[in-house]
């Protein structure tokens, strides 16, 4: 199913109005033949989740799933948005496919998992300097910008599963200089 950005958009808009104290987590499974795209609920708020996800897209399926694989990885990577971090939405189709692609070519034996806890909430409040440069100003206003609609704070975590440590290092670099390339 192809889905525009600004529809994925429009999802996470609607998913930002529910109770503070609800963890949505995000999770991209990737193997060897397959890659895998779950969305992990607390149950209070699943049924407002999914009359959302579904009002946005109304040919999104859903089902229930088993719980995430909780083998040990041989690599794990924290994914840290610093405060204030201004996020390039431009050219998201791309982003994407290059992350994807970075996880279609496992092999036998080998998984990765990108996920990615969503708290809805405001961002972090931020004090910049004192005599802003014109980046520095430019950055604030993007960012009372970015404050001033409803959101997201979010933590993520790259699970890497390998039978050499230089292989998932492997992995784990191109995971991440994807994911640094939109900032």
């Amino acid at each position: 199913m192809d889905v525009e950005p600004s529809v994925g958009l429009a999802v996470l808009d609607g998913l930002s109005g529910l109770p503070h104290t609800s963890e949505l987590v995000a999770e991209v499974v990737a193997g060897e033949d397959s890659i895998a795209h779950f969305l992990w609920v607390p149950g209070a708020v699943r049924a407002s989740v999914c009359s959302t996800m579904t009002g946005v897209i109304p040919s999104l399926r859903i089902t229930e799933a088993a719980p995430s694989p909780d083998e040990g990885a041989m690599l794990a990577l924290r994914l840290v948005i610093p405060t204030p971090s201004v996020l390039s939405g431009d050219n998201a189709v791309a982003v994407l496919r290059a992350l994807l692609s970075g996880m279609v070519g496992l092999r036998r034996g080998e998984q990765l998992i990108l996920r990615w806890a969503l708290r809805p909430g405001s961002a972090r409040a931020w004090q910049g300097p004192e005599n802003p440069s014109e980046r520095e100003r430019e950055i604030a206003k993007k960012w009372r910008h970015k404050t001033g609609a409803p959101g997201f704070a979010t933590s993520g975590l790259v699970l890497i599963r390998a039978s050499k440590m230089s292989r998932a290092r492997e992995l784990g670099s191109h995971i991440e200089s994807t994911l640094c390339s939109r900032h």
